[in-house]
């Protein structure tokens, strides 16, 4: 995948019946939601966590065309991984008729999915450009819609082995606190966690604001309501309920987790 970071240009047709053919804002404030979510996914999937910031550089006059560029959040490492050329990638991909790839995260590919749904309902079509390459424009409509749900459908099938929780549960997860935001009523935060260095977001009330201050950049306990969605075994979002600070001592253990897998002796191995 590309180191490049990338440039895309997404537009949305208004229904013939509109005033002048116009795109209803909802709709395009719909899709476009669709469409940065399938950034953010593919960011995550690509680079283990979300390093990229999307920045809408460009607004088309009198229509719902805008193009968005991809910018690095964090230059302390090594440089992210294009969000925009997976996506397109993947797109690509459904408009040739391969189907989604094996593997594809299964969020990335339902929001490839859902860019297209309700079209000649909604919206005529959509259109997606890769660096104003005006020869590389994929067709948002009807059947790329229906090569898409179809593909899907297959996608999830090849999965099926692995069903995944779905709710809300009390637990701990650990990691460093980042990107604290302590505005307004409530607070939010980044846990990297321990477990492959995944974001995790969380939140938090008034009272333990103070303390979330103190935790910045350090390694910490959080507890709380866990929430999962069946995409991912990382949980979307931690409700904080307490934090602890861990010792930097040799109680790895404690840092590292609770399991604790026996090697047996040779003896025993047979």
């Amino acid at each position: 995948m590309s180191d490049k970071l990338g440039k895309i240009s997404f537009k949305v047709y208004g229904l013939a019946h509109e005033k002048n053919g116009a795109v209803r804002a909802d709709v395009f404030a719909k899709k476009l939601g669709v469409f940065l979510k399938g950034l953010k996914e593919s960011d995550s999937y690509l680079n283990q966590t979300n390093r990229l910031n999307f920045l809408i550089t460009k607004m088309a006059y009198g229509s719902a065309e805008l193009v968005i560029e991809e910018e690095t959040i964090d230059l302390q490492y090594l440089p992210p991984k294009s969000s925009i050329y997976l996506i397109k990638n993947a797109i690509d991909d459904i408009d040739k008729g391969r189907g989604f790839a094996v593997g594809l995260p299964i969020a990335l590919a339902r929001s490839i999915v859902d860019l297209g749904r309700n079209v000649e309902e909604t919206f005529a079509h959509a259109e997606i450009t890769i660096d104003d390459d005006d020869s590389n424009v994929v067709r948002i409509d009807s059947f790329f819609f229906k090569r898409a749900e179809k593909s899907f459908a297959n996608l999830k099938l090849e999965n099926h082995d692995e069903v995944l929780f779905e709710g809300t549960t009390m637990g701990t997860y650990y990691g460093v606190l980042r990107a604290i935001d302590l505005t307004g009523r409530t607070g939010t935060a980044k846990l990297i966690s321990n477990i492959g260095g995944k974001e995790i977001s969380c939140k938090c009330n008034i009272e333990i604001m103070e303390k979330l201050a103190n935790t910045l950049n350090k390694k910490v306990a959080v507890s709380g309501l866990i929430h999962y969605s069946s995409e991912s075994r990382i949980p979307k979002q931690i409700d904080i309920k307490k934090i602890e600070l861990m010792e930097t001592d040799n109680h790895l253990k404690r840092w590292i987790g609770a399991f604790d897998i026996p090697c047996p002796d040779e003896e025993d191995i047979w």
